[in-house]
């Protein structure tokens, strides 16, 4: 079930965003978030109207995350990010966060939801091409992670797709 993030989701989601294995398909840089630095992001977080995030808790554990951010409601977009930790992987839990963003979004009257992934994260391109996103283009070279530059693919989805 998809939750509003809040205060007892920190340290779970601290440790999902912080597991190698996750911080390398991040466009974000790959580190160990500590307590604090995630106490004073959650702060900044509350404040901040253009970026919302959602959990995915089940059985009492937060198996993975949602946001949508870059919230504009005068062009009606948003990007989507979605992340499931490790241990569930591959169980359908990435679609499941993802249509609920993309439902979320349209009764915020978001018209266009879009995301960036690394070219060669064939899995995510695989669930986002499942739930109704098109290919909009490739950003070559659009972020330089862990000492190399990546191609990104743009990906788009309309309320009416």
């Amino acid at each position: 079930m998809l939750k509003p993030l809040d205060e007892s989701h920190l340290e779970e989601l601290r440790q999902i965003r912080s597991d190698p294995e996750i911080g390398k398909w991040l466009i974000s840089p790959s580190v160990h978030i500590s307590a604090r630095q995630q106490e004073r992001w959650f702060k900044g977080y509350l404040k901040d109207e253009t970026v919302k995030l959602w959990v995915l808790v089940e059985d009492g554990a937060v198996q993975g995350y949602g946001q949508l951010k870059h919230i504009d409601l005068l062009h009606l977009s948003a990007e989507l990010g979605v992340v499931i930790a490790p241990a569930y992987q591959s169980q359908g839990k990435g679609k499941a966060i993802t249509k609920g963003l993309l439902e979320i979004a349209q009764a915020l009257g978001i018209h266009r939801v879009w995301l960036r992934l690394f070219q060669d994260n064939v899995g995510a391109l695989r669930l986002y091409l499942d739930c109704g996103f098109a290919v909009e283009g490739i950003l070559r070279d659009g972020a330089f992670k862990d000492g190399e530059f990546k191609n990104l693919i743009v990906m788009g989805r309309l309320n009416d797709d």
